[in-house]
């Protein structure tokens, strides 16, 4: 990734994820045949002209209003440094989030994530120009990929696992580059994505869900460790 710093707190993580996932694949591309013709065969062989329509997951006003108020109350207890139980969510409310909710609007129409074993998979359609990569048409690349998501000691991880573009498998070349890296190894983040890193001790696919899971905050350590020392702050 690049030197800009990202921002997170999970709308601004995911929506992270899935751009950063995408440059990260058209960078490689570019490299491998050369910048001098990136814009011909690059475009031509990776690209469409079309997005491809991808589905829409459309939730009742109540269901999507208390999957809504799950999100918030999980945002507030990172913000305020409070316990919350753990976040859950399906494939399902994460696609629904994406289509419903203005915060994720750059999603809209672009993303679509399965739940798949102890990963996600992803399906996208991205304008080519919106990754500042030139092109003379407004063409789109529409792929899929599966990538397992971790958080560890602070740092978050995002491997790819497979790709594919335009229905076809990257060159041997680019996978080699782009598969088991993780996309936010040099990322630098932003103040409030680095406290919610900070915060979370579990960010990953488990039991066909995406599960987020907050350490214990620094009050509760503190507390457990004047009990321990029966009181008596050292």
């Amino acid at each position: 990734m690049g030197k800009n710093k990202k921002g997170c707190l999970f709308y601004g993580c995911l929506t992270s994820i899935i751009l950063g996932l995408v440059f990260f694949i058209a960078v490689p591309l570019a490299l491998y045949y050369g910048f001098n013709v990136a814009a011909g065969k690059l475009i031509e062989n990776y690209t469409d002209k079309d997005p491809i329509q991808l589905p829409e997951v459309v939730l009742g006003e109540a269901e999507l209003s208390m999957l809504k108020q799950r999100v918030e109350r999980f945002r507030k207890a990172i913000q305020t440094n409070e316990a919350s139980p753990p976040l859950e969510l399906t494939a399902e409310e994460i696609n629904a989030l994406i289509f419903h909710d203005t915060q994720l609007e750059k999603l809209k129409g672009r993303a679509y994530l399965k739940i798949e074993g102890n990963a996600l998979q992803g399906q996208v359609s991205i304008p080519l120009d919106e990754l500042n990569l030139n092109s003379d048409d407004r063409r789109y690349i529409n792929g899929s990929g599966r990538f397992k998501i971790s958080v560890r000691e602070g740092k978050l991880s995002v491997i790819i696992q497979s790709i594919e573009i335009k229905g076809k498998t990257l060159p041997a070349a680019v996978q080699n580059v782009i598969t088991g890296v993780n996309l936010f190894e040099n990322a630098e983040m932003d103040q409030e994505t680095t406290k919610l890193l900070d915060r979370l001790k579990t960010f990953e696919i488990q039991n066909g869900k995406l599960l987020l899971e907050l350490n214990r905050n620094r009050e509760a350590e503190i507390d457990d460790a004047l009990d321990f020392n029966g009181g008596d702050a050292l």
